[in-house]
């Protein structure tokens, strides 16, 4: 059994994947294992993956969701691991590979719970935004730090790792919108889990269409708004 698992949900991210594989194989040094979690076995993920030439290197899996959208990808991927430690990576993600080793020694000897990668603190880097998506993103994430205490400066970036405590002890909701990095947070943070952070770069991605949705996504991120304003209370 490998102390890390890295799980990368993915839609039709055929020009993608092969890029963030081989940034693994160049970049971490700890023994892992990738889990690669689709909707449809129909996604062009899958047929690079079968023919991608460095499988003998690290062990790839293919699971199907057996739930919906991205937090069920994420729930799937949870419910058949046995790893020590979770990371949840963007399937268009070429950049941060090189932080993957530190991710897994904060939570495996250091005893973190979570560790937030940061766009936001000293430090990280966001690029190639676009403005509203920015703008939203930025403030939603001042609010989570600066006003609810919340202890990372990017509570909303899906890119993250986690103990298997914390997927043992906490229960991922399904629901529209990638929420799962925040609910996870969010609900560790109540119950007073370490957490911390570093920071990393992070890019728009040029190739593929990002799943951005904002009026759609409204209505969860403001159900965990309202759970993160009730924690500052209580926590006072």
């Amino acid at each position: 059994m490998e102390d890390l698992e890295i799980v990368i949900p993915v839609k039709n991210e055929n020009k993608n994947i092969v890029r963030v594989l081989d940034s693994f194989f160049y970049e971490v040094k700890t023994k892992f294992t990738v889990t690669i979690c689709f909707d449809d076995y129909k996604d062009a993920t899958i047929p690079e993956i079968k023919k991608y030439d460095r499988r003998q290197q690290f062990k790839i899996k293919l699971l199907k969701n057996k739930y919906y959208g991205i937090n069920g990808a994420i729930k799937t991927a949870f419910e058949n691991s046995s790893s020590k430690v979770l990371l949840v990576y963007p399937a268009d993600d070429f950049f941060n590979a090189d932080k993957i080793d530190k991710l897994n020694n904060l939570i495996l000897n250091k005893h973190y719970d979570i560790v937030c990668p940061s766009r936001f603190m000293n430090g990280g880097v966001m690029y190639g935004c676009p403005f509203v998506k920015s703008i939203l993103t930025r403030t939603a994430n001042f609010i989570f730090y600066y006003i609810l205490r919340l202890p990372t400066h990017d509570a909303t970036n899906g890119f993250r790792i986690f103990s298997k405590k914390t997927i043992n002890t906490i229960d991922l909701e399904l629901q529209k919108g990638p929420t799962f990095s925040l609910q996870l947070l969010l609900k560790a943070h109540r119950k007073k889990y370490n957490i911390t952070e570093i920071p990393v770069v992070w890019y728009e991605r040029v190739i593929g269409k990002s799943n951005f949705k904002m009026i759609e996504w409204v209505l969860p991120y403001l159900k965990w708004l309202i759970y993160a304003i009730n924690t500052a209370l209580s926590i006072k």
